[in-house]
């Protein structure tokens, strides 16, 4: 008997259903539950997942961009220093204390000097902030020269700090570190950093000595900060010579300062303000 036209249809749908099916094109395997086709598999290549340690620079930039976030919270614009503005921030100020720790390699003395200043400053800071509440340094005893703090692989008193800062550039640093009081110099707003140090100096030079709170004067003395005093011989080392000579640079010109100072004029006294040693809270 003759297959049908129908009997020929039905073997040959039957036929197509037995035949295993084509795969799908390769753009469309692996296709995920949501339709989004994972990215292809990358060659092979060493394990990248885990993060690779920090150079010393970059230890340092990263440290200095932490501390300017802080600094952003706490600091006022005349340099006074919010404490209770710190206590959200107690986890980062004990990372950024701890983070000084570790002995590091510097790219150049400007910028191991701007690192210790800064340093300076964010420790007077933790360790004021440590009180609650908060008080001067001046009642706490060996604030400055008794307790030593991890820095740069060595424990180091706030005196011994300063010193370093000092040397690696001059007088100019006494006036960038910070003592936690209100004769102290006013505190930036940003860190230092060893791009444009100088500038930085030279501004808070000029910031401070202009400011009647730490050099004023009475008739023909010049009544100047205990910190001139203080570090006398700093002041008086290169390049300036002397706390005259010094003052004298960054007197504002045409101030009665300025007219005081210059020409070493033989009438002018220079005296010492008693230093004062209330928290530098704005409170």
């Amino acid at each position: 008997m003759k297959p049908t036209a129908l009997t020929l249809s039905l073997l040959l749908l039957l036929s197509a259903c037995a035949a295993p099916p084509s795969p799908p094109p390769e753009a469309e395997q692996d296709v995920a539950a949501d339709g989004v086709s994972p990215a292809a598999p990358e060659a092979a290549s060493p394990d990248d997942s885990t993060d690779k340690p920090l150079t010393d620079a970059e230890a340092i930039e990263h440290w200095r961009a932490d501390y300017a976030g802080l600094l952003l919270t706490c600091v006022t614009r005349d340099g006074r220093v919010k404490y209770d503005a710190l206590k959200p921030q107690r986890v980062l100020l004990n990372r950024l204390v701890t983070d000084l720790a570790p002995a590091r390699t510097f790219d150049s003395p400007a910028q191991q000097q701007a690192h210790l200043i800064n340093a300076y400053n964010l420790l007077v800071i933790a360790a004021l902030a440590q009180r609650e509440p908060p008080v001067s340094p001046g009642r706490i005893g060996g604030f400055f020269n008794l307790r030593r703090f991890e820095v740069g692989g060595e424990k180091l008193t706030l005196n011994e700090i300063r010193a370093k800062a000092v040397a690696l550039g001059d007088a100019r640093s006494h006036l960038a570190m910070v003592q936690g009081a209100m004769g102290a110099p006013p505190l930036r707003t940003r860190p230092y950093g060893p791009e444009g140090l100088e500038n930085q100096l030279n501004f808070q030079c000029r910031r401070f000595v202009n400011d009647r709170r730490y050099v004023t004067t009475i008739g023909r003395t010049v009544l100047a900060s205990s910190i001139f005093g203080w570090y006398q011989k700093d002041f008086e080392a290169a390049p300036f010579g002397s706390i005259r000579a010094f003052m004298e640079v960054f007197a504002e010109p045409g101030s009665t300062l300025a007219r005081l100072l210059a020409g070493e004029n033989a009438e002018t006294v220079i005296d010492m303000l008693e230093f004062n040693w209330a928290i530098n809270s704005p409170d």
